[in-house]
């Protein structure tokens, strides 16, 4: 459905481009519109604040010598993170207990060590939330990876994943390590082999090569997605694409798919049902140019994900 929208003060496409943003495009267009330029904030949800708790005590782990990386380890770094991310994330307040967060992501790090033993992970300088910030063609291109590491001869690409491993979804979180391959070798690092931990579900990890077919691919999206944005912000004309999404999107009660007879988004009307909802507004200005979270999360863990885990 192509939906038409109010023109808004100051509403721009992003002037750096993360995998995430491709992801989001991609998956909804209207969805982008709303988060990307019109500049609403999605709040956090459990899952997601899990997902980085989780992120933030496996960077600190890794970052230990070899033989200090044990689960005891690993747990007693927990409150401390739950409390950080907490204050780190004022939505989180009234939308997530603390308990429950701290049990599921309790529950991710005995998985993680179920997946592999991180006293055998020999990571890379400079390898941990290593950020990426180069020009992929003609695309300013952004992000941080989660680790690089020496697996045998290799170079390996990880991230981790807090949710289940979705069939349906697996090329969308390989797009973002192809992505990251791509930007990684602009800046001189070569990667042999990407790796995706999911802690969610059944844990295991999911391995692959890397080879042009899939780097072209995933480049080639970037680009559908900078120039579909360049040309839906023109027309003031942005698509939607109903499905399984749909019930963890903020702006799902503004969507005239979803919710048939509503405000024309962007209108005064619409902006009230998003304020009403409690979301908020960042600066646009902000939110396209200086984008405050580099590894943000991607809602697409979240499908099928019935027991609260995180991207």
């Amino acid at each position: 459905m192509r939906v038409d929208v109010v023109e808004v003060p100051e509403g721009r496409l992003p002037v750096r481009w993360s995998p995430t943003a491709v992801g989001d495009y991609l998956s909804c267009q209207l969805k982008f519109w709303f988060g990307r330029v019109w500049g609403w904030r999605e709040p956090t949800s459990q899952a997601l604040l899990v997902g980085t708790i989780v992120h933030g005590v496996l960077e600190d782990l890794l970052a230990l010598p070899a033989a200090d990386r044990t689960l005891e380890r690993a747990v007693a770094m927990l409150p401390d993170r739950v409390t950080r991310e907490f204050a780190d994330e004022p939505s989180a307040a009234g939308r997530v207990d603390p308990v429950k967060a701290t049990e599921l992501a309790t529950f991710s790090l005995h998985a993680y060590f179920g997946v592999e033993d991180p006293r055998e992970v020999q990571v890379l300088d400079d390898g941990l939330e290593r950020g990426v910030t180069t020009e992929l063609g003609d695309v300013a291109f952004f992000g941080k990876v989660d680790r690089l590491a020496v697996a045998g001869e290799m170079i390996r690409l990880t991230d981790y994943k807090t949710g289940k491993a979705s069939p349906n979804y697996m090329w969308d979180k390989y797009r973002q390590q192809y992505l990251y391959v791509a930007g990684l070798r602009m800046l001189g690092q070569q990667v042999d082999e990407i790796e995706l931990l999911f802690l969610g579900g059944e844990a295991r990890a999911v391995r692959r090569p890397v080879y042009a077919a899939a780097v072209n691919r995933a480049l080639g999206e970037l680009q559908a997605a900078v120039d579909g944005a360049a040309s839906d912000f023109a027309a003031q004309n942005w698509n939607t694409s109903p499905g399984p999404l749909c019930r963890f999107c903020a702006f799902a009660s503004a969507c005239p798919e979803k919710r048939g007879s509503v405000p024309k988004p962007g209108s005064a009307a619409s902006e009230a049902i998003l304020v009403g909802l409690g979301l908020q507004r960042r600066s646009v200005r902000q939110s396209a140019a200086e984008p405050t979270l580099p590894d943000e999360p991607d809602l697409l863990d979240l499908v099928d994900d019935d027991a609260g885990g995180a991207a």
